[in-house]
């Protein structure tokens, strides 16, 4: 399948005090990274990830295994062999966009030159 089609649905982590929760798109492509280097998530990891409940576990494999999906991927792999981010990449689009809309209208360049100068002396 390709990889902008839709896996399904999630509970955005990101969201505004006052305004409810989103959903966003979770799709083939980010289950096929996720699944791959440098994540190497297993299935029940992607599954608390895009936030399926437990009790439809079954549904989620099925899902899964019609996607063409190998639903025992890096199952034998301990958690310390993976690299582990709960940000769907839709809140990390989203995140990245809001940085972008802050600095462009609140820090000058000069100021995130400094910023920058500033934490490379930290290494």
């Amino acid at each position: 399948l390709d990889d902008n089609v839709k896996f399904c649905s999630a509970t955005s982590n990101i969201f505004i005090q006052g305004a409810g929760k989103k959903d966003v798109e979770v799709s083939i492509g980010e289950i096929r990274r996720r699944f791959g280097a440098p994540e190497y998530q297993s299935s029940s990891v992607v599954r608390k990830l895009t936030r399926f409940p437990k009790t439809k576990i079954h549904e989620f494999e099925r899902n899964l295994v019609k996607s063409g999906f190998n639903i025992k991927v890096n199952e034998d792999m301990g958690q310390a062999t993976t690299t582990t981010s709960f940000l769907l990449e839709a809140d990390a689009l989203q995140l990245g966009k809001d940085l972008t809309k802050l600095t462009s209208s609140e820090l000058s360049l000069s100021v995130l030159a400094a910023i920058v100068a500033d934490s490379d002396g930290d290494r």
